[in-house]
């Protein structure tokens, strides 16, 4: 080896002396800078790829509708809800029509309102109760088909007029028509039911009447026929006949249980509250829908974001 390659100095070799310190620092300096940048650029791509994960991971449900898809979905949404909502009105609101009939009642034997009542006002309030009772209700099943006596008993209803013998007579059904026959039935059962107990009761007293007129009878033939008549027993007994006779021809009259004075609609078809109910729930419903399709939900924000970052 020669002299002048000995003396050249080697590349890469360390330095010696101040200069040789100075460019190593130097060096070392480069490097931790070098080692930052590197460390930030790899924090900025696992930044962008934690954003397209997200992205990927949301999908197509998570960006927001288009208008006229969300105008869809809430069409959709709110005729399923006027449905569902006109449903649960007709099940609150049916029946839908009520019918009143007026009664006059007379006072009938075998009933509580008679003639020989002292309580007026209490008898009255007992009669308000027949329209309800089974033997009514049973008369107007067989007279209107499709009606039974359980179905009735929630819908009807009978009050008295203030200071009157009128006895209203309320009824309820899906329609106004069927609601006035229902009522004219009801009427007509609780006058017939009257009519029927003050016939039992007038027979019964009839056979009383028989038996007390022959009896009366046959004591005035033997007062009469004795050798020594007295005349204040045979007064007494001729009064007792007479007043007999009399009242057993009455009871040989028809009696009146009372008179219809006339059947009224009280409420008019709900129809229009259905109608109401059902529009109120469908754009509610169809409100709720819209607001919904078009919020942006929270993980397309954050694509979003992520989105701006890797920009």
């Amino acid at each position: 080896m020669s002299a002048a390659t000995r003396g050249a100095p080697v590349p890469g070799a360390a330095r010696s002396g101040p200069q040789g310190g100075a460019h190593d620092g130097a060096q070392d300096g480069s490097g931790t800078e070098g080692m930052a940048t590197v460390g930030r650029h790899a924090a900025r791509a696992g930044s962008r790829a934690r954003g397209a994960r997200r992205a990927r991971g949301t999908g197509r449900w998570s960006r927001p509708l288009a208008p006229w898809r969300a105008l869809l979905v809430a069409l959709v949404v709110g005729l399923l809800g006027a449905a569902a909502a006109g449903g649960a009105a007709s099940a609150v609101l049916a029946p839908r029509a009520t019918a009143q009939a007026s009664l006059v009642l007379a006072p009938a034997p075998g009933n509580a309102y008679a003639t020989a009542s002292r309580d007026v006002l209490a008898d009255l309030e007992t009669e308000a109760e027949l329209p309800t009772s089974d033997a009514v209700l049973e008369r107007v099943v067989a007279a209107v088909p499709g009606t039974t006596v359980e179905g009735l008993r929630g819908r009807v209803r009978a009050s008295v007029a203030p200071r009157t013998q009128v006895v209203q007579v309320q009824v309820s059904a899906p329609r106004r028509a069927e609601a006035l026959a229902l009522a004219r039935a009801l009427a007509d059962a609780v006058l017939a039911t009257r009519a029927e107990r003050a016939g039992a009761a007038l027979g019964a007293r009839r056979e009383v009447l028989e038996r007390q007129l022959a009896a009366a009878e046959g004591a005035l033939v033997a007062v009469r026929s004795a050798e020594a008549a007295d005349p204040v027993e045979d007064a007494v007994l001729s009064r007792r006949v007479v007043a007999l006779r009399t009242e057993l021809r009455a009871t040989g009259a028809e009696p009146s249980p009372g008179a219809l004075i006339g059947t009224v609609p009280l409420g008019q078809s709900r129809s229009r509250e259905l109608l109401a109910a059902a529009g109120a729930g469908g754009a509610l419903a169809g409100g709720a829908a819209l607001l919904l399709a078009l919020r942006r939900p929270r993980p397309a924000r954050r694509a979003r974001r992520a989105a701006r970052d890797r920009g």
